[in-house]
């Protein structure tokens, strides 16, 4: 057999990590029989088949891999399939659930087996569904386990936080099938008409209602109980703030209306060099106020956040701004 020409990226070397022990054993019908060459960190390795074939192989895909023939002849998949399978398993005359097994009707990726069901109705089921029990009936035996759902009384009892109050008729679902629907009401005192399914197999925790206040407040993952009231107030309406107000007019002028940055006018507005959270003594001082466009500050914020800026971020952040990039700023 003529082996592969080795390139610049092959190599014939024996790396001193490579086990030579697999020389001799033999993985599904290939043996191996020498080591050949390095390509991409894999090694190639030349094996045997029982037909008498010979060919290069990379390790990984005949050890650990589906490459255990050759795949020439009688040791390609087409020959392996079906009942010559070494895999197969013969289950006729076998039952499983309320199933007996007739006979095989075809191959299709698995063995496919005719089946007559208690009910007396024949069907085609996968020898795996069978085998993990996946399938026990023609469907129907989950037609009489929904029935028997859809019987039993939920009136008066609880889930999550709804109680049922009555029963109202049943509706269908796009595919057909019948489902038990139910009145509800929600802690809150909302009526909800939920069905059965739903309800038992989810136990809702309220309405939008009940679920938009419970994530309200202190309920809220992002509540910060280091802050007092007084704090909440003034971020929520420092903008309306007449401090505010007076401190940013005050920046304007100082800096005649001209963007600090860009040497711009436009849309502007005031910028703390030292943040408004982190320096409560800071945040109505005239030396802690820039005048910047508006797009400038974005991009500021962009980069760097919106808390805990200091002097030095922006004295960052002009110095590394480029003549193209203060040209783009309106």
């Amino acid at each position: 057999m003529s082996l592969p020409i080795i390139n610049s990226k092959e190599s014939k070397k024996i790396h001193p990590r490579l086990d030579l022990s697999i020389i001799g054993k033999k993985f599904g019908k290939l043996t191996v029989l020498e080591f050949v060459f390095y390509k991409k960190n894999h090694s190639y390795w030349k094996v045997r088949c029982e037909c008498g074939t010979e060919k290069i192989s990379e390790r990984s895909s005949f050890i650990h891999g589906g490459n255990k023939t050759c795949g020439k002849g009688k040791c390609t998949f087409k020959s392996l399939k079906g009942e010559k399978n070494p895999n197969f398993v013969n289950l006729q005359g076998k039952k499983f659930g309320r199933l007996v097994v007739k006979k095989i009707n075809h191959f299709n990726i698995g063995a496919m087996w005719d089946c007559l069901c208690q009910c007396g109705k024949k069907t085609i089921v996968r020898g795996t569904s069978l085998i993990s029990g996946q399938t026990q009936s023609c469907g129907c035996l989950a037609r009489e386990i929904t029935s028997k759902l859809r019987l039993i009384d939920l009136i008066g009892k609880r889930f999550g936080s709804y109680i049922v109050i009555k029963r109202i008729k049943n509706k269908k679902r796009k595919n057909g099938k019948l489902i038990s629907c139910w009145k509800c009401k929600c802690d809150c005192g909302n009526i909800k008409y939920l069905h059965g399914d739903y309800l038992r197999n989810f136990k809702p925790n309220g309405c939008r209602k009940c679920f938009g206040e419970s994530l309200r407040g202190k309920n809220n993952h992002k509540w910060n109980h280091s802050l007092t009231q007084k704090d909440r107030e003034l971020n929520a309406n420092r903008r309306f703030l007449p401090e505010i107000s007076r401190w940013r007019k005050s920046v304007y002028e100082r800096d005649n209306y001209i963007c600090q940055v860009t040497n711009k006018k436009g849309n502007l507005c005031a910028h703390h060099l030292e943040s408004w959270h982190a320096n409560k003594e800071l945040r109505f001082e005239l030396t802690n106020g820039i005048t910047v466009l508006q797009s400038v500050h974005k991009y500021f914020h962009k980069l760097y956040g919106n808390k805990n800026n200091t002097k030095e971020q922006f004295d960052e952040f002009t110095k590394n701004l480029t003549q193209e990039q203060l040209k783009l700023f309106k």
